[in-house]
């Protein structure tokens, strides 16, 4: 069975704890133990060695310096209160025997024996000093042996904490982001199996649960989504107006069969590739493109020779908007929308010829009448053919009245009126009449 992170935490810590306690225990009884080791070289043979000297150097006085003789016996006294080693009890009874045969007969003699008796004071003392020495020194090994034994232990134990904690905890971690990276990545059969890490174990479950959620999602809405788009490119594709659809990166999300066609492109050729590229080597999707990003004042229609025969387009640029967050709309692309307007153009040319032609048509009629009144009213027709004159005007004018009936006939076939009747026309008089009515026009022109 794994251990918990908290287990894990709370046992290493406890175990670094322990042994830093045990470490700060050690260090501190070892240094307290050499320092009264020190502390008793200082005080108790350090003094011996001070007073002996002080003793020695009166000694060297005693015959010159009447002083002498009281620090001499001062120090003395000093030093019979600091006895502290086994045999300097004897020494210093030894050294105050000599002094006193000294003090009752001073010669050079006595002083030898009471400088031996203090040399034998000082090397009993220096001797403890040493032995002292070397007692402070083992136990200042000891000290080191114990402390680094336990600061490399501690140090061990942290290591192999710092190695192996972080992996116990970023082993987990790592492979749960990595599930996350493959659910962001729409692979919906990834699961996890944390079953050894008893934190993450439910973290797990949680993640595997969500994934066959989403699996199941996607199966049940694939189907839904591609038919949505079959769908979707139908309706393009039924419309008859040529249409290109943009993202904002200007890459082509769509184009119908009429848009294909007067491009003369492939649809494989186009979808999902950038309209700015394809616009290098066809010359009307670079309009097209030009005028989207730089639109023009002047929005006259586009002359497309497709399928054989000319055409007119009216091109409409569409921005398209979506609502995001419910908030506020964001620009997503444009749609390009092709007008075919040919139709409209022919029947504009259509209108213009048949404009200029009835006007010429009236204009004729009207030129004779008013040509014949003109050579009556000047008297230039002889009154025998003042008859034959007003019947032409008459008939002139008759035209002129059939023309306009014509015109009215006309309008209502544009207004869908199917119900006006059909007559025959007897061509031949048609024209012997049109000739009649342009033969004083002929005439003045010599034709």
């Amino acid at each position: 069975m794994s251990l918990k992170i908290k287990t894990k935490l709370r046992y290493g810590i406890g175990l670094l704890f322990a042994m830093i306690v045990l470490l700060g225990g050690l260090s501190v009884k070892n240094i307290s133990d050499m320092s009264a080791d020190t502390r008793n070289i200082l005080a108790d043979n350090y003094n011996s060695l001070l007073y002996s000297r002080r003793m020695l150097d009166a000694l060297e006085r005693i015959d010159s310096d009447p002083s002498a003789q009281a620090d001499f016996e001062k120090n003395l006294g000093l030093q019979k209160k600091n006895i502290t080693e086994v045999d300097e009890n004897v020494a210093t009874s030894h050294l105050v025997a000599q002094y006193e045969q000294l003090a009752k007969e001073r010669n050079e003699e006595n002083i030898r024996r009471v400088r031996l008796a203090l040399n034998q004071v000082m090397s009993l003392n220096m001797a403890s000093i040493y032995r002292k020495s070397q007692v402070a020194e083992s136990t200042s090994q000891k000290a080191l042996f114990w402390i680094w034994g336990i600061g490399l232990s501690c140090m061990v134990v942290a290591f192999a904490f710092l190695i192996r904690f972080p992996r116990s905890i970023n082993t987990p971690i790592r492979m749960l982001m990595d599930g996350i990276m493959e659910i962001a990545n729409h692979n919906y059969e990834k699961r996890l199996d944390l079953a050894k890490y008893d934190e993450f174990e439910g973290v797990a479950k949680s993640f595997n649960r969500m994934a066959e959620r989403l699996t199941e999602y996607r199966k049940s809405t694939l189907a839904d989504i591609i038919q949505g788009k079959k769908y979707i490119e139908a309706i393009v594709n039924s419309i008859t107006e040529p249409i290109i659809g943009l993202d904002r990166d200007r890459k082509i999300l769509f184009a119908n069969n009429e848009a294909l066609t007067i491009l003369n492109l492939k649809r494989e050729n186009v979808i999902g590739k950038s309209a700015s590229e394809l616009s290098l080597r066809n010359d009307l999707l670079r309009r097209l493109v030009r005028e989207l990003i730089q639109p023009s004042e002047k929005k006259e229609p586009l002359k497309i020779y497709a399928d054989n025969k000319e055409s007119y387009f009216q091109v409409q640029y569409i921005p398209i908007r979506v609502l995001e967050n419910g908030e506020a709309e964001v620009y997503v692309g444009d749609v390009i929308l092709l007008k075919n307007i040919t139709e409209f153009k022919e029947l504009d040319s259509a209108k213009t010829t048949f404009i200029s032609t009835i006007s010429h048509e009236l204009k004729t009629p009207l030129m004779s009448i008013s040509g014949y009144a003109e050579l009556m009213m000047n008297g230039m027709v002889p009154d025998e053919k003042v008859p034959e004159f007003s019947g032409r005007i008459y008939h002139e004018a008759s035209r002129l009245s059939a023309l306009v009936a014509d015109i009215i006939q006309l309008s209502r076939l544009d207004e869908k009126n199917s119900d006006l009747p059909f007559e025959p026309v007897d061509l031949y008089e048609l024209a012997e009449d049109i000739v009649l009515h342009l033969d004083s026009a002929a005439s003045k022109k010599n034709i």
